[in-house]
């Protein structure tokens, strides 16, 4: 199955573009924003800016996954609410001496 969509980092964020763009197109970001698609990779350091909020609702309405951060009362946050604490250990770690 393949995506509609793919990532790319354009002016400060990580923007939604179609995988129908090719490097040198000229299109839009989900978004609407204009670009022309890099011919080279972006820097490493570019894919870690932050999602662009707007893309990403885009992105998930056309796949089908809920908005996040989750509405209150949605299934998915409601089973995190509902889970148990995670379970302590009782066994005493041993020391190491150097």
């Amino acid at each position: 199955m393949g995506r509609d969509f793919r990532w790319l980092p354009h002016t400060g964020r990580r923007h939604a573009i179609s995988t129908d763009l090719l490097p040198g197109d000229t299109g839009q970001t989900l978004c609407a924003l204009p670009l022309i698609v890099p011919r080279r990779s972006p820097p490493k350091t570019d894919w870690c800016w932050p999602t662009c909020p707007d893309c990403d609702l885009h992105w998930r309405r056309h796949e089908g996954i809920p908005p996040y951060p989750r509405p209150h009362g949605h299934p998915s946050t409601q089973a995190l609410q509902g889970a148990p604490a995670p379970r302590q250990s009782t066994t005493p770690t041993p020391r190491v001496s150097p």
